[in-house]
């Protein structure tokens, strides 16, 4: 019975220490799926994603996101089927829109920004969405995220942002120097 006893103690203790700190290394999973028609790369309470769809928003809504940081431009969100302030606004979602042109070098200062914003809702536990058209700028982002914010080396942070989606050689080398 002492042996059972100590056994429970241990597998309680050795599961609250692993799932308190919110670790970000690769040896976290990334669970893959679709919502409302997107399709997302999902950890540590993060969606990664392309342009979500209304219906996107609504299942975000229903999973318990609050929150949505949008990376696209204002050109890039003209062309969209909506309104993306109105429609995340409809919902009772927060709404960040921090435009990251592809076609310019990566801003560390705008890198920043988004971290700020994004911080200030992971924090607290909540869910957020991070999304742009393909989700390239998302990863971009991400690796910055994990360099910064958790102190990864570059190396590490570009692995990671290449498990949720970031493979575009030009803005690999982008990162790397915004990251360095």
């Amino acid at each position: 019975m002492k042996n059972l006893m100590l056994s429970l103690i241990v597998t309680v203790i050795s599961a609250c220490t692993h799932s308190s700190h919110g670790n970000h290394s690769t040896s976290a999973a990334i669970e893959k799926g679709e919502m409302g028609g997107t399709h997302y790369a999902f950890r540590s309470k993060t969606y990664f994603m392309g342009q979500p769809t209304v219906a996107t928003l609504d299942e975000a809504k229903k999973q318990g996101v609050t929150t949505v940081i949008n990376l696209r431009t204002e050109e890039e969100n003209k062309s969209a089927d909506y309104n993306a302030v109105v429609e995340t606004k409809k919902r009772g979602l927060n709404y960040y829109s921090f435009p990251i042109d592809s076609r310019e070098p990566l801003s560390k200062d705008k890198l920043a920004q988004i971290e700020t914003a994004y911080m200030s809702h992971h924090k607290k536990g909540e869910k957020v969405i991070v999304h742009c058209a393909s989700g390239q700028r998302v990863g971009a982002w991400f690796a910055y995220h994990i360099r910064t914010t958790h102190g990864e080396s570059s190396e590490q942070a570009l692995r990671e942002a290449e498990a949720v989606g970031l493979s575009s050689t030009q803005l690999i080398e982008q990162v790397k120097r915004a990251i360095q």
